[in-house]
């Protein structure tokens, strides 16, 4: 079981972020290349700062497609594009020299090693191609996940395929952007050169735990991942702090989990992150809860029930602003759940959470005589 997996991460500008997910990585078994990924070469002082490019082994700039702000498809269109096309040559430079390629943020975390030997063992006993978590292909949503909802954080790929693919070979606009997002995109290439029965559907996020521990998903929604998602299996933390009020109680969160939960040495910036930010968790959630308790107590007067999206101080932040800005959305938005109470997120063609392969041997069952 010699396999070489390589990382590709995705920094935008959160490098103090990826300068920790790299110590932790770095010193994982079978991790035998680091690629970071920068969409454009703003904030270079702060790029320099947290000293990151001396501890990858290859530093890859794209800066080909501008960011566009104002009308919403374009914006949407934009960012699709820059997403994709730093991971897609992240994935076809990685697979020069590793048997499998991994790809996450650098908010998205691995705390464990043991998901890495989990990886290794799964792709070389089942000569498995293809790793995912997320919704999956049983999920279905009109805008942007069409095919269904694969997950860019940790997705894995035997670097074979990567060599092989033709669907990476594609400049992007050779795609339907307009119609898919990064989920969407990832969903489309498993099935356009993928066998659905050599890929790993590991994580469907029906256990994934929010910042208050508790499970994320309700009823037959899709589950709310930010601002903070947790999977104890595989050890994966994913935190966007500018989900949070306050950043700071983010970071808070973020040296909780990693003092409690990473099962290694810690490296010399991220012990010092630790010191600094650590506190006692129940301090920590006391606080959030804090923060966010007049905008929930107004937006429950509205009719909004927030405890069905346990407290998400992302979502109570937005319908807040919301109620603020444009009142008539939040009448819109209490009367779609009224008339639609169980298809907020699916078209008629979901069975999510029911497994892809699940939902095809119903088909097989009935159609093959």
């Amino acid at each position: 079981m010699n396999k070489k997996i390589g990382f590709c991460i995705s920094v935008y500008d959160k490098f103090e972020e990826a300068r920790i997910l790299i110590e932790l990585i770095q010193s994982y078994s079978f991790v035998n290349e680091i690629i970071l990924l920068r969409n454009d070469n703003v904030n270079q002082e702060e790029f320099e700062k947290y000293e990151i490019q001396s501890l990858c082994d290859r530093v890859v700039e794209n800066s080909k497609y501008r960011y566009l702000s104002g009308n919403k498809t374009s914006n949407e269109v934009s960012i699709t594009a820059r997403i994709w096309e730093a991971q897609r040559t992240g994935m076809l430079i990685a697979a020069q020299k590793n048997d499998i390629v991994i790809h996450t943020h650098a908010d998205g975390w691995l705390l464990t090693e043991n998901f890495l030997f989990e990886v290794c063992k799964k792709f070389e006993k089942h000569n498995l191609d293809f790793g995912f978590r997320g919704p999956g292909l049983s999920y279905r949503n009109n805008k942007g996940e069409l095919l269904g909802k694969l997950d860019d954080h940790f997705y894995i790929v035997a670097s074979s395929k990567i060599k092989k693919s033709i669907f990476l070979q594609k400049e992007v606009f050779e795609l339907p952007i307009d119609c898919l997002n990064i989920h969407g995109i990832l969903a489309f290439w498993l099935t356009a050169e993928f066998e659905v029965s050599k890929t790993w559907h590991y994580d469907d996020f029906t256990e994934v735990l929010n910042w208050m521990g508790q499970k994320i998903i309700v009823e037959n929604e899709i589950p709310m991942l930010r601002p903070l998602h947790y999977t104890e299996k595989q050890g994966i933390l994913h935190i966007n702090r500018r989900d949070f009020i306050n950043e700071r109680l983010a970071k808070e969160l973020q040296a909780y989990y990693l003092r409690t939960n990473s099962t290694i040495r810690p490296g010399s910036y991220t012990e010092s992150f630790v010191s600094k930010y650590y506190r006692d968790v129940e301090l920590i959630k006391k606080d959030i809860l804090s923060q966010i308790g007049l905008k929930l107590s107004f937006i429950k007067a509205l009719g909004i029930n927030a405890e069905l999206h346990h407290n998400n101080p992302l979502i109570i932040n937005n319908y807040f602003i919301m109620a603020l800005k444009t009142p008539w959305k939040i009448i819109k938005l209490n009367l779609f759940k009224i008339l639609y109470p169980r298809k907020k997120f699916f078209n008629k063609n979901s069975s999510y959470p029911l497994n892809f392969s699940e939902r095809m041997a119903i088909f097989r069952e009935q159609i093959i005589e």
